[in-house]
């Protein structure tokens, strides 16, 4: 995890919020402040059974020992507050929510920001626009927003998300894929935008009007062609089949795409065999998880002998943890016929929750080969059943996981998510010229060119 000075984050918020903005809201002194962070310290002790798996305890009393609050903390300012907590947690699964009526009337009145940008680890570029009034400028890097600087901004908002373990690249795929979004909960909606672009080696300042949620959200589909959650491509030529899953979610698809994900499992595989099919790309990219029955189903068409998703489950009783029972647990079932060619999975920073232990089921049985970047979820622990709360003085939400799923033993290592055999990182160019780099690799793979 980056670290990040703790007066710069404070230097960021006082800069960003100077400009007035939707939804500030009333204000809450330091003392009602502390005793929600104490409320929501206890919950954590009594409910997440994740608590001392990454930070140990106490390194977790240490932080809330030395919270850093201001005399006076504003609505607008409440979730980059409390939202510290993730940097102690160290799991995507718990979450803190902005104060909802900020967040309705942001959604309904407050103007976001026009574009997605792209943050490749040094510098931020404009990546869509989601105005007509930005379209030009697509590609130029962004040297700062609102007057912050695009390198402190970033980390600044990094370093306050979630993410499992030690790495951040969940974290900076959702900034990547969700930018408008996460800088409304952090700094809230404003009507115009200061935007310092560069080309070349010249630099140019442009306002750009902030749009409405609903009119922002319609730019993005139709700039974006609707695509099915789940298809499968063949080429019968090379006996190569690419199977894309971009949600492990049936709720998702069936009202998003009209698809039932067992159904179009099934169909998939029956196409599969029907064309005598040697090499199958799975692509789980930007895949944020789901029911673990749809990658049951799918791993048992791949593995063919009995096989584990998990090790076991923990919970919290009294506050202490103890083993537990929960969903897909022991071995489970292949099917009577199943697929003998090659796998090859497609995976990135976007892969989280079901898609990693996807992943690391098929890693622990070694049945395939991945390429991409390392996945977002953890292939050691993941956590879910959450419980909500909301904190008495502020209102702020939070969700605590109560069952913790245990994919491997973490044993000396530091926590990560599944890692490529084959490290394939797209370059900005390659985003913007649409050139699927991962994809390709895996075809030169297949085709037996050295890698």
């Amino acid at each position: 995890m980056r670290a990040v000075n703790k007066l710069t984050l404070i230097c960021v918020l006082q800069v960003l919020v100077s400009t007035i903005g939707y939804g500030q809201g009333e204000y809450f002194s330091r003392a009602e402040v502390l005793e929600d962070f104490e409320y929501f310290k206890e919950k954590l002790l009594q409910k997440h059974p994740g608590v001392g798996l990454y930070k140990s305890l106490d390194e977790f009393n240490s932080f809330f020992e030395h919270l850093e609050v201001a005399d006076s903390v504003s609505t607008l300012d409440l979730y980059g507050v409390f939202s510290d907590v993730h940097q102690v947690i160290l799991d995507g699964h718990t979450q803190v929510y902005q104060e909802y009526f900020l967040q309705w009337e942001n959604e309904h009145s407050g103007l976001y920001i026009p574009f997605q940008p792209y943050w490749d680890g040094q510098k931020l570029y404009l990546f869509k626009a989601y105005s007509y009034q930005s379209m030009d400028w697509i590609g130029q890097e962004i040297v700062s927003i609102n007057g912050v600087e695009s390198k402190k901004l970033i980390e600044g908002m990094l370093a306050r998300m979630p993410r499992d373990g030690y790495q951040s690249g969940y974290a900076i795929w959702e900034l990547n894929t969700y930018f408008y979004e996460h800088y409304s909960w952090f700094f809230g909606c404003f009507d115009d935008y200061s935007v310092v672009l560069k080309h070349d080696a010249a630099t140019d300042t442009v306002d750009m009007k902030g749009i409405l949620f609903d009119e922002l959200l319609d730019e993005i589909e139709a700039a974006e062609p609707f695509k099915k959650s789940l298809t499968l491509q063949l080429n019968k030529e090379k006996t190569t089949a690419l199977l894309t899953i971009k949600s492990w979610t049936n709720y998702y698809l069936s009202k998003e795409h009209k698809q039932k994900l067992i159904r179009e499992l099934r169909e998939a595989t029956k196409e599969i065999e029907r064309n005598d099919i040697a090499h199958l790309i799975i692509d789980i990219r930007d895949n944020p998880g789901g029911r673990l029955k749809f990658s049951e189903y799918l791993l048992s068409y791949l593995l063919d002998e009995p096989f584990l998703m998990n090790e076991g489950f923990k919970r919290k009783k009294d506050g202490v943890v103890v083993d537990a029972r929960g969903e897909k647990m022991g071995l489970r079932k292949p099917k009577r016929k199943t697929f003998k060619g090659d796998v090859y999975v497609l995976i990135n920073e976007g892969c989280f929750s079901n898609s990693s232990i996807f992943s690391a089921t098929l890693q622990r049985y070694d049945r395939a080969i991945f390429i991409g970047e390392e996945t977002g979820g953890s292939q050691y622990s993941m956590c879910g059943h959450p419980f909500f709360y909301m904190l008495p003085n502020t209102g702020i939400s939070v969700s605590i996981p109560t069952l913790q799923m245990i994919l491997k033993p973490t044993g000396e290592d530091i926590p990560h998510g599944v890692l490529p055999d084959y490290e394939v990182r797209p370059s900005f160019s390659n985003l913007v010229n649409g050139e699927d780099v991962a994809l390709n690799k895996a075809m030169e793979l297949i085709s037996g060119s050295k890698p």
